[in-house]
């Protein structure tokens, strides 16, 4: 069983959170805009 997830970026960043480049390697999908 695999989970799978998307990552805003720019919403990460606007709630002051850090995300690991480990974390983001693992991501269905990054988005940047």
């Amino acid at each position: 069983q695999k989970v799978r997830f998307d990552i805003a970026l720019a919403s990460a960043e606007r709630g002051q959170l850090k995300i690991s480049s480990r974390l983001l390697a693992v991501a269905r999908r990054v988005i940047t805009s």
